[in-house]
């Protein structure tokens, strides 16, 4: 039984262990649930409310991209894998999946009828296919490679016929799910457009407006968390710490709260530690300092809390993301106490950086969500800090990496 509980059941005069019956179950959980430790319910609000289904199909779309081009991949594997050793990486490339559409569609998987079409005519119907689909060039490499892999023998030749034909249908299922997916991401952009928050998040550099969308599309509005540290717990991205006398256990994220969330921002990681200079920068000092080196995965975790903080600061604030202040951050903090900016976003700029507790769990992430009414300034300041503290808290356990 949990303390909370155990507290309940020591205030009354009947021992309610020694049996379960739900009658006593309801003695325990009423005054529980009367201390509303849960989560700030989301307000329903109607534009939020698209954005977040808007998500939901583009993320049931993602899934359904991704299950054509393994479904394509073994096919191939099996009846025609000379077919995929044409291009590094097929699925990405526009000139591969048109140059299948010929071969595939004109001749219903005939390889020799395709050979004896000859390159010229095939580069002519390919170069067709793509200005069809809205491309300029195709890579004639490309082209050419696959024209000869029309002879080649490998593969399951008597299931070829068919195997290639639920290839070719499969292709136009992959084609029109992308199709949908750009019409889901051109709904979502402009949900975001509706309540003029496109500027704000693009301002972070190497976010786009579509991973902005979908990690908006799972938090809702994200005024309705305290801190952006909440955001973050709500994410499962928050460090969790293990200490008990004198040992010492690994610190690792709570993996709790949103999984899908947790995913949107995992995959907004992969174009932000490239373009943007501040986590460009923090990346290969997370793994390649002598003390405490964390691994490439556990430096994308890092990354992708930052982005959480980031979003939320930017969004609640009403101020463009500004690379200075997350250089500044990374030293004393001078950046988030400027006088320049207001008294207000220099208390939200104290949460970009600081990971907060690292003792965190579900717990104490729904206590920062349920207490709203409190104001970023009750927090100590950063540079209130210790500097085993700082080194702990803001950035080298977990948390955000810019601290």
């Amino acid at each position: 039984m949990c303390p909370a509980a155990a507290d309940v059941v020591g205030a009354g005069s009947e021992d309610l262990t020694v049996d379960k019956t739900d009658e006593k179950d309801a003695v325990i959980i009423a005054p529980l649930a009367a201390q509303l430790r849960c989560y700030v319910p989301e307000p329903v609000d109607e534009t939020w409310g698209r954005l977040r289904h808007l998500g939901a199909r583009r993320e049931q779309l993602l899934v359904e991209a991704g299950s054509h081009v393994q479904q394509i991949r073994a096919l191939l594997e099996c009846v025609w894998p000379a077919a995929l050793d044409v291009a590094r990486q097929p699925f990405r490339s526009s000139t591969w999946p048109a140059t299948m559409a010929v071969v595939l569609g004109r001749d219903g998987g005939d390889l020799a009828r395709t050979r004896r079409l000859g390159l010229a005519r095939l580069e002519a119907a390919v170069r067709r296919e793509l200005i069809r689909r809205g491309r300029q060039r195709p890579c004639l490499r490309i082209v050419r490679l696959l024209f000869a892999a029309l002879t080649d023998p490998a593969g399951v030749t008597a299931h070829r016929p068919g195997g290639l034909e639920r290839v070719g249908l499969l292709l136009d299922d992959w084609v029109e799910t992308h199709r949908r997916l750009d019409d889901t991401e051109q709904r979502m952009t402009g949900v975001l457009d509706q309540l003029r928050l496109t500027g704000l998040v693009t301002s972070i550099t190497g976010l786009s407006a579509v991973g902005a969308a979908a990690i908006l599309a799972e938090t809702g509005d994200p005024h309705r968390f305290a801190t952006a540290r909440a955001l973050v717990k709500h994410a499962g991205l928050a460090p969790r710490e293990k200490l008990s006398g004198t040992f010492v256990g690994r610190i690792k994220p709570t993996g709790q709260g949103r999984p899908s969330l947790r995913l949107a921002a995992w995959r907004a990681v992969w174009a932000a530690q490239h373009a943007n200079p501040v986590y460009a920068t923090r990346v290969p000092h997370l793994t390649t300092r002598e003390h405490n080196k964390l691994t490439a995965t556990q430096a994308q975790a890092v990354i992708a809390a930052a982005i959480l903080r980031h979003l939320h600061a930017v969004v609640t604030t009403g101020r463009r993301w500004d690379p200075a202040i997350a250089t500044q951050s990374t030293t004393s903090g001078s950046g988030c106490r400027s006088r320049s900016w207001p008294a207000a976003t220099r208390r939200s700029c104290t949460h970009w950086f600081r990971a907060g507790s690292t003792r965190s769990s579900a717990s104490s992430g729904m206590r920062d969500l349920s207490s709203a009414q409190r104001t970023a300034s009750s927090s100590p300041p950063c540079c209130a800090w210790s500097a085993r503290t700082r080194e702990r808290l803001a950035g080298d356990q977990w948390s955000s990496g810019l601290g």
